[in-house]
């Protein structure tokens, strides 16, 4: 290199030294820093055995959107705890107290990077969330038996009836109910494995072949009345639950089956069974979670029939484990039936 560009470079290097900036990174930005976050974590992750899922990708993209619009020009070395705070006070107002808490559990994985990466020395986001509001999910109420009983009631009327019994009983998140497949079925141990999902991707269905976690792949026994249908109900398509042309059924499209839809004119079960608009299909595992509890369920019996956490039981742990799961489950069940033929 010629002595007149060294000379440029190291007066260049004084020059940002001297402003208070890295040499290396104090030129970045935030929005430089998610860019490359995204080459290096996420491409890398992607080319992995175990990469991130579609909808997991897609909120990332919501979340960085929201992040950078205002504040991707800023240098990395600008951001101290009086604009953390200002961020979230930002987009809580014009967006919501959740998304400025997923923009700042972003935003402190970017910064931990950014020190990995030798760009900055401290994490400022880490050392100003313990000054911002907390965020307080709101809970979530369970269906009372009696509504769950009403749309079991109106389901059986139609087609859907295994689909909504089923969803009732197990609790499934939605993309589990929807990927469920006919080979899942062991007739001979009448027990069902859950192990992979439906996600929705640009109006078409992907089908994922895992669970949202590790714990969520797991063997669940069949309850009688479930299974005397399964046993009589058409193999259609390999899904035991298909669309109308015999593919994974779209997420959304249940939704609407289940909700209905205003704007196209759609009256959902859930209005036909005169329950409550707050109740939607996810609320199935809170109601699920509850008639265990009052059950008097162990945790971890509950835990493997939920899919949940590291506590997740698998159908190898045991008969017993299995047996126990169908007895919580049958009663379950029953409830549900009482009063139906």
């Amino acid at each position: 290199m010629a002595y007149a560009d060294a000379f440029a470079d190291w007066r260049a290097a004084l020059d940002r030294r001297n402003a208070g900036l890295k040499p290396l990174g104090g030129t970045r930005t935030l929005a430089d820093l998610a860019r490359e976050y995204r080459e290096q974590v996420i491409t890398a992750r992607q080319a992995s055995s175990s990469p991130f899922a579609p909808n997991t990708l897609r909120d990332l993209t919501k979340v960085q959107q929201h992040m950078l619009h205002t504040w991707g020009k800023y240098r990395l070395q600008e951001f101290n705890a009086q604009l953390i705070l200002d961020m979230h006070t930002d987009l809580t107002k014009k967006h919501s107290s959740y998304m400025a808490k997923r923009v700042m559990t972003h935003m402190h994985q970017l910064f931990n990077h950014a020190i990995i990466w030798g760009y900055l020395d401290k994490n400022i986001v880490a050392i100003a969330r313990p000054t911002l509001p907390t965020y307080t999910p709101k809970d979530k109420d369970p269906i009372p038996m009696s509504e769950a009983r009403k749309l079991v009631a109106y389901a059986q009327g139609t087609k859907h009836f295994l689909l909504y019994l089923t969803g009732l009983v197990y609790g499934f998140r939605v993309g589990e109910l929807l990927a469920l497949k006919w080979e899942d079925i062991d007739w001979d141990t009448r027990t069902l494995h859950v192990q992979r999902q439906v996600q929705e991707v640009q109006d078409s269905p992907r089908i994922r072949e895992q669970t949202k976690t590790k714990a969520g792949d797991r063997i669940l026994p069949l309850t009688p009345r479930i299974e005397a249908l399964m046993k009589v109900t058409p193999h259609t398509s390999e899904f035991i639950f298909p669309s109308q042309d015999g593919t994974a059924w779209l997420p959304s499209n249940f939704r609407r089956h289940f909700s209905g839809s205003r704007s196209e004119g759609i009256i959902g079960l859930r209005q036909k069974a005169g329950v409550s608009s707050k109740v939607t299909p996810h609320i199935f595992r809170h109601t699920v979670a509850t008639h265990l509890v009052d059950l008097d369920v162990r945790g971890e019996i509950s835990d493997g029939i939920l899919g949940h956490g590291k506590k997740g039981v698998r159908g190898r742990y045991g008969r017993a484990t299995i047996e126990t799961m169908r007895k919580a489950l049958t009663e379950i069940e029953n409830q549900l039936l009482e009063g139906l033929t």
